[in-house]
């Protein structure tokens, strides 16, 4: 009698509910290995299938410990490592085999043919052998009638790494385990591991050790020392891997005291097939065997629900770690985001403080430009006026050279070359003053379009040091190509400017003649001075003074001085100097504001568009992690509740598995 009682059915459905959830979450979290593991716990439940995993290294017998409890020698075995697939015994009226291959077809074959495909006797073998996926082997064994068990022989662990992770996936199936240990080899490290790692740690329901090959001692005392010694070991390994549990008092209860049969499979199978019984004796088989039926009988369906229970604390004891984990990576890209929030703002804003340096840089550079152009045009009077003093102060005046016919015109001549050449020099300045304020203008749009252009490099590059995935639309890109292009332009149609045309002088406007009420006129056509094209015509009427014949030529130089000024005066006063100089400037620089006002337009449009994509994208991100944190942080408490249901009824079954 029980000390404790637990409804199997009320139980079997209430473990199924718990599955459900479990399998929800762990669809939710993306832990596909345990949507598996809970796949196989609803199997097991609903099918109460029972299986025996058959585990060991290589060459311990296990195929032949199989063949014994079958009676007859179903499964090929021999010396060297023989099964090369996972082979599944179960009962049917008469003997028969089907393969499953890796590519998901079936074949149905003969019963002795199955060595052909399971084992690595010859290289023909081993090649087919290795696109078997698993053989299933029908038998007609009489204690497997009725009781839906399935023994599986599994492929000597540490033999090959593909084999390995074939039986560490069966493991997570079985419900009870028969570790094959060869008394000649007493329990080895990488035993002792295959112990921890392979069946502990997954839970498998129940552990029976086996020590074969006692046969291969003459004394039975050699054979208890041997098995007295593996026991112990096994023992150690035990307490070793609990201690290592939450609770480790618990997971000993739960393995209970380890239980060890000495005894020689070999010698069974062919006690079974001679009818020997005195061989059979011999094997030490007999005890093993009641043993093993006992258990299946007795404790079966408590194997059952401890397996379960095993794979739910398992299962949800990982969920709740990485909930846990989520919720702190979750809280970190939170942070992210608005680390990331702050890296685009910041962006932003040297974009934006860019752009207002560069406005303001343009209109200084063309208000520059008008200033010194307005103040060469203003020195440009000066010059002229001190350029024709210089002539009319280094010519030498006699009345002799006066009267002279050729004087006049010759002075007249100077003075008006002087005043050209002073006119180009100022044409010169002005126009390279242009030119250079155009290429500062020019460089400085091309640096910030530069600029613009390493923007959103600059930002995503930041934003995948934080391991956020954030990608640049195709309206960005195409709006910096067509910066691209303009800037492009800009620098195509730099100093494309009409020539400037300055005024020119001849030396009519500066002629003096007597008429007949005795006061010299000036005569000539005047000066031509013209900025942007031709504007013509003289300064003026010329030069009006009377000088009369009696004037001594010692006053010429002071009578001409003023009367060229007043002629160089009317000339500049009548063309508008300062106006055209302030048109030809603006003209000048208009076509390049124009493109740079363009090009400011799509920059404005590159940052808009970047900012509102990049935070359309963080606020899609927002929602997705404050979704994700309300499902993982709703599944807590539920969580939380089936881990404490999984460790009572595990302690329950504890107690009555161990009454």
């Amino acid at each position: 009698m029980y000390p404790v009682s637990i409804d199997y059915q009320e139980t079997t459905l209430i473990l199924l509910n718990i599955i459900k959830v479990l399998q929800q979450f762990s669809q939710i979290l993306n832990l596909n290995n345990l949507i598996f593991i809970m796949e196989n716990a609803e199997k097991r439940l609903k099918d109460h299938q029972f299986s025996i995993a058959v585990v060991g290294e290589f060459n311990r017998g296990k195929s032949t410990l199989i063949n014994a409890l079958c009676g007859e020698e179903i499964l090929p075995s021999d010396i060297l490592p023989c099964s090369a697939t996972l082979n599944r015994i179960s009962y049917a009226e008469k003997p028969s085999a089907k393969i499953n291959f890796q590519d998901g077809s079936e074949r149905e074959i003969e019963f002795y043919k199955l060595a052909n495909f399971v084992t690595k006797k010859n290289t023909e073998s081993q090649a087919v052998a290795a696109t078997v996926k698993e053989a299933k082997v029908y038998y007609p064994i009489s204690y497997f009638q009725h009781n839906k068990i399935e023994i599986i022989d599994t492929p000597g662990l540490g033999d090959e790494d593909n084999m390995t992770a074939v039986t560490l996936s069966v493991l997570q199936q079985c419900e009870l385990a028969i570790m094959i240990i060869s008394a000649q080899f007493p329990f080895s490290i990488t035993e002792s591991n295959i112990l921890i790692d392979k069946l502990l740690e997954n839970g498998v329901g129940e552990v029976l050790f086996i020590v074969n090959e006692i046969d291969r001692f003459d004394k039975t005392e050699d054979v208890e020392r041997v098995i007295n010694k593996i026991s112990h070991r096994i023992e150690e390994t035990i307490n070793e891997w609990a201690q290592d549990q939450i609770n480790p008092e618990l997971a000993l209860k739960k393995i209970g005291k380890p239980r060890v049969w000495g005894l020689s499979a070999l010698q069974a199978l062919k006690a079974k097939q001679t009818h020997d019984m005195a061989l059979l004796g011999q094997s030490q088989f007999v005890n093993f065997e009641h043993d093993l039926k006992t258990i299946l009988s007795e404790k079966r369906s408590l194997i059952i629900l401890q397996v379960t229970v095993n794979q739910i604390i398992k299962v949800v004891t990982e969920i709740i770690e990485t909930i846990s984990l989520q919720k702190e990576l979750l809280d970190r890209q939170q942070a992210q985001l608005q680390e990331m929030s702050a890296i685009i703002d910041s962006e932003v804003s040297k974009i934006r403080q860019k752009k207002r340096e560069v406005i303001q840089f343009i209109d200084d550079t063309i208000s520059t430009a008008q200033q010194q152009a307005q103040t060469s045009t203003y020195k440009f009077q000066q010059d002229l006026k001190k350029a024709a003093e210089i002539i009319i102060d280094n010519t030498t005046v006699t009345p002799a050279e006066i009267k002279n016919d050729n004087f006049l015109p010759n002075l007249s001549n100077q003075i008006s070359t002087s005043l050209n050449e002073a006119s180009n020099k100022l044409t010169q300045n002005i126009e390279s003053e242009i030119i250079q304020g155009q290429e500062l203008f020019v460089a400085k749009i091309l640096d910030f379009s530069q600029f613009v252009e390493n923007m959103p490099d600059n930002i995503y590059h930041k934003l995948k040091q934080l391991e956020i995935d954030i990608s640049l639309t195709d309206e960005v890109i195409q709006q910096i190509e067509t910066v691209n292009q303009l800037c492009n332009n800009l620098t195509a149609n730099n100093n494309n400017n009409n020539e400037l045309f300055l005024i020119s002088f001849n030396s009519d406007s500066f002629m003096i003649q007597n008429n007949p009420s005795g006061v010299g006129t000036g005569i000539g056509a005047g000066i031509g001075l013209v900025l942007l094209g031709p504007i013509g015509a003289g300064i003026g009427a010329g030069i009006g003074a009377n000088i009369g014949n009696r004037s001594r030529a010692k006053k010429f130089k002071e009578k001409f001085q003023p009367l060229v000024n007043i002629a160089i005066d009317d000339k500049l006063r009548e063309k508008n100097i300062n106006q055209i100089v302030d048109d030809y400037v603006s003209q000048a620089l208009v076509e390049v504001l124009r493109q740079a006002k363009k090009i400011l337009e799509t920059i404005n449009s590159v940052i808009e568009t970047i900012q509102s994509n990049l935070v359309e994208q963080i606020a899609q991100q927002e929602t997705l992690i404050n979704h994700k944190k309300q499902q993982i942080t709703q599944m807590e408490p539920e969580t939380q509740s089936i881990l404490n249901y999984a460790q009572n009824l595990s302690e329950k079954l504890v107690k009555i598995r161990s009454a």
